[in-house]
């Protein structure tokens, strides 16, 4: 019989997902696993996030179809490069140049869930902005040092925009937002 104990024992809450395995399962089932070998690289892998990454999948039924995926976006760019190849005894060759990128656009995906259907996606809106030089010296007709220097200033909007299409058994209206405040 489950009482206000057992739900709080058995409860999933504060899980990242409610089939991760809580510390007291993984302590029993820990043992169960190959240890790593002695020498040699040491294991990279994290077992328990592949069981966790099982059992997620196991009690979702992978349940998530995407399909009918559209994006729309337009892009400005202005590459510019001054290239220079004489000077300082023709052992020195420089290269100096700016960029400049932006992209608008939308971004939608069609999702096809057991108890609903929604549309995911959202605006984005990005800028790049870049200056450049780049020196190379040659020091003798088969040996040269280069170096350079680049500064980007990158911003990244996306404002999301995911709402439910139909309902399929939830009661959830359609044009319902899936994330509060959008």
């Amino acid at each position: 019989m489950w009482t206000d104990i057992t739900w709080r024992q058995h409860s999933r809450t504060g899980l990242r997902y409610p089939s991760d395995l809580r510390d007291a399962e993984w302590s029993l089932i820990e043992p169960l696993f190959t240890p790593a070998k002695c020498g040699g690289r040491p294991r990279a892998t994290d077992l328990r996030e592949v069981l966790n990454a099982i059992l997620y999948l196991a009690t979702s039924g992978c349940r998530f179809k995407l399909n009918k995926c559209s994006i729309a976006s337009s892009t400005r760019n202005l590459p510019r490069n001054c290239n220079c190849r004489k000077g300082f005894d023709d052992r020195l060759k420089w290269l100096i140049g700016a960029f400049y990128d932006h992209e608008t656009g939308t971004h939608r995906d069609f999702l096809d869930v057991d108890l609903f259907d929604a549309l995911n996606g959202g605006a984005v809106n990005n800028d790049s902005v870049a200056v450049y030089t780049q020196e190379t010296y040659e020091i003798t007709s088969k040996l040269s040092l280069t170096a350079g220097v680049r500064w980007t200033d990158d911003t990244k909007r996306f404002t999301p925009d995911q709402y439910i299409v139909q309902d399929l058994g939830l009661g959830i209206l359609a044009g319902t937002p899936l994330l509060p405040n959008t």
